[in-house]
Order: structure tokens, then sequence, then C-alpha cells
């Protein structure tokens, strides 16, 4: 359990859903995914999330429904859970030719090699290794040791449970638990067509319970001049940032918006004579 000890989880417990405590395959399977994640099972008992907590000391409890639920010890009432979000949507516009605005600011090509430096629930990525095909390769970092476990059991346990387009090109991504700066750091000039960062917004969406459940895992630190110029050292072609229209980024870095209206836009750097 060293990797995770790294980054604060030093303590996970698994746990039947409330309603199946009693029931042999339910143990079976929470006893499983207790392995998977290098957890500690523990019985249900009837109890809640919160008293588990409390009980355990635990810092992430793993509730082993048909896709695990992930519990935050500072957030009690919503759990995470792996879904692939508007990726399946995406991918059923660009198979029936359509345009993804992503795509198109990115200039994502056949064969390239994208980086994905906040991967996130993963719904960007799959839309990239769709887009780059089986000739490129989107390498995905994501540094919560929660999240980043959740998607290797949905790339290693959960592929058969999702949709045909979904499974074919989650399974492609190299995923990696890895800071984005560290590896960045490390990684070669020019090694990348183009390198994508998604960092949480500086105005949470508020009305959005998955984003929700998703904040108390993710890393918040906001995007940075040391991570972006790395970044433009790296890239053959040009960097991506997702952003608010609002968000500082665009005050302190080098980039143009793809476009002027909406309140989510891409920032774009492209590397002089792409």
């Amino acid at each position: 359990m060293s990797e995770l000890e790294i980054d604060g989880y030093k303590k996970w417990v698994c746990v039947t859903p409330v309603r199946q405590e009693e029931n042999c395959h339910a143990i079976q399977y929470a006893q499983r995914l207790a392995k998977f994640f290098d957890a500690k099972w523990v019985t249900r008992d009837s109890r809640s999330i919160a008293k588990i907590f409390s009980d355990t000391g635990a810092e992430v409890i793993v509730v082993a429904a048909d896709w695990p639920v992930f519990y935050h010890r500072d957030q009690t009432e919503n759990g995470l859970q792996y879904h692939p979000g508007m990726s399946t949507l995406r991918l059923q516009t660009l198979l029936q030719g359509g345009t993804d605005r992503l795509l198109q600011a990115a200039q994502i090509r056949p064969s390239d090699w994208v980086l994905d430096a906040t991967c996130g629930l993963a719904s960007d990525a799959v839309v990239l290794s769709y887009a780059v095909g089986r000739q490129g390769k989107v390498t995905a970092l994501e540094k919560s040791p929660v999240i980043y476990r959740m998607l290797q059991h949905a790339q290693t346990e959960g592929l058969e449970h999702l949709p045909q387009q979904i499974s074919t090109w989650l399974s492609r991504i190299d995923l990696l638990h890895q800071d984005a700066l560290q590896f960045l750091r490390q990684s070669g000039h020019q090694q990348y067509d183009v390198i994508y960062i998604d960092p949480m917004f500086q105005e949470p969406i508020m009305n959005s319970p998955g984003i929700a459940a998703l904040r108390p895992f993710a890393y918040k630190e906001p995007l940075d001049e040391i991570l972006f110029a790395e970044a433009c050292r790296v890239t053959r072609q040009r960097v991506v940032i997702k952003a608010r229209a609002h968000d500082s980024i665009w005050r302190r870095l080098p980039i143009q918006p793809d476009k002027l209206s909406g309140r989510v836009r891409y920032g774009i750097w492209e590397r002089e004579g792409t």
C-alpha cells in the first residue's frame, strides 16, 4: 500500500452495500475488492458511512456496489463512482460524422501522441484515445490515488460492463499515477504532439453532484507558470487548457481561446511554426 500512503490515504476499508451485508456473494465480492484496492474488509453491521468512518478511523471507504463507490472522510453524503460521463455521447456524435470541440481545439490527428496531464474520470482521455486511433497513443496522468485506482479498476475489471465504444478506447489509455509537473520534468523535449490540461476550476460548479463527489479526492492546485512552461517544452505542436471564461489563467498565460463566447473555453498555445 506504499503507493497510496505517499498521498496521505493510509487506511482504506471496504464494506458491502447496506442491504447486502448478509449476502454471501456480496461479501465475497467485497473481499475481492478489498484485495484489489489494498483495503481492509470490515463487516457492515447496518452502519452508516459516517459511523464506519468513526468506528474504523478510515480515510477512504469503498462500498462494493456493482461499480465501487468511494467515500472521503470529509464527504460522507456523496460517493464517487466511475462513469464514462459525456464521452459516450461525444463518441456517438463522432461516429455519426459530427465534430468535437476539444478535438478541434487541439487539432488531434490519427497517430498523434497525446498527454492528458489531468485525467480525472477519463472522459476526455477516452475521446482523445478514439481520435488518435490505434496508431496513436494517449498517456493519462492522475495524481489522486483514489481516482487513479478507480480508473485502474474500470480498465481491468469493468470493461465488460461498459459500452463497447467506451471499453475499446478506455483500455488503450496508458494510465499512470503521476504528478503532472514531475512527469513533465522527466519527459523529453517535444515528446508529445499535444498536451491537454484540465485543472479543477477555480470557481467550482456547485450544482453538479458528480463534481461534488469528485472534488474531495481531486488535487486543486491552480495551473501555474512552471507547469505551463514544462508543458510547452514537452509538446511538439500545442498545449490546450480547459478553463472558465473568468479564470485568472487568461491573464497569466500566453494562450488564445478557441472561441470568445461561452462559460468554458479551451486556451491554446502553439509552438511557432506549427
